[in-house]
């Protein structure tokens, strides 16, 4: 059985933005963000950086998801193209 969370998942999201939000603003190591942010709310910087990543992977699959999405249904298309009712099969001499 896993352990319970310690954290919300609210909690996980707000300091994720307010760790880009400190980012975007003052620029600066990402270190400093973690460490500035984990005191705000008495959070680990290495907790943080897990749920950063965390953040960062669910971003890029949201991304990759959307662009293979449109790949697949560009598939589908040239499928449905290539098995057309018109083919009458192999030519017979």
């Amino acid at each position: 059985m896993p352990a319970p969370r310690k954290y919300e998942a609210e909690t996980q999201e707000r300091a994720v933005r307010m760790y880009r939000e400190r980012i975007a603003e003052h620029g600066g190591s990402k270190i400093a963000a973690r460490r500035h942010v984990g005191e705000l709310l008495d959070i680990a910087p290495a907790t943080l950086r897990n749920w950063i990543e965390a953040a960062e992977r669910e971003d890029s699959l949201t991304v990759s998801t959307s662009d293979s999405d449109a790949g697949l249904d560009e598939v589908r298309r040239l499928r449905k193209d290539t098995v057309t009712p018109n083919y009458a099969g192999p030519m017979r001499v």
